[in-house]
């Protein structure tokens, strides 16, 4: 790669990385029909998940000749979760946004934590620039958490940038 001798072209990454811009390009056109697209995935895997927790509560009941019922409790909530997600669109509309908007909050909240743990033994230069970071992040996870259709969309336009960058470095990275 940083050499000046020839290089083959890997057709692989070539391929890859046209599907990937191509798969970001359709998510920015269709954000409504990929955003379903994702929903589902996410349903079949929580249904995946529920079967998962089946299987090993027959395994632990089998072998060690107890019952663990916190996994078809587990179980259960994830087929309920599933199956919401796949049959209900709104469900897993506020459920996105709502994940999203929390998961924004309590990333922002932990870095808080740490930078004024981290200041109390090395006082570093960009403390009070993680420090109003994860402020503002917090705001931000609060304002996302009061703004499902805001949330859902930057999950959109996060996954279509993703697939768009990934790709055009897979392409860079075939010659």
């Amino acid at each position: 790669m940083y050499t000046d001798e020839k290089k083959k072209i890997d057709y692989w990454s070539l391929i890859a990385g046209i599907i990937f811009i191509g798969l970001g390009l359709t998510i920015f056109a269709r954000p409504f029909a990929a955003f379903r697209s994702l929903i589902m995935v996410i349903g079949i895997i929580a249904l995946c998940m529920g079967a998962y927790h089946i299987v090993l509560h027959k395994q632990l009941e089998k072998e060690l000749n107890m019952g663990g019922y916190q996994f078809i409790i587990d179980a259960i909530v994830d087929v309920l979760v599933g199956l919401l997600l796949i049959f209900s669109n709104s469900f897993g509309f506020f459920l996105i946004a709502i994940a999203f908007a929390l998961w924004f909050m309590v990333d922002s909240a932990i870095d808080i934590y740490k930078t004024v743990k981290a200041n109390k033994i090395s006082k570093k230069p960009y403390y009070y620039l993680t420090l109003i970071c994860g402020i503002l992040g917090v705001f931000i996870g609060i304002f996302l958490f009061f703004s499902p259709m805001v949330s859902n969309a930057l999950v959109i336009l996060l996954i279509a940038i993703y697939f768009v960058i990934e790709g055009i470095k897979m392409i860079v990275r075939a010659f």
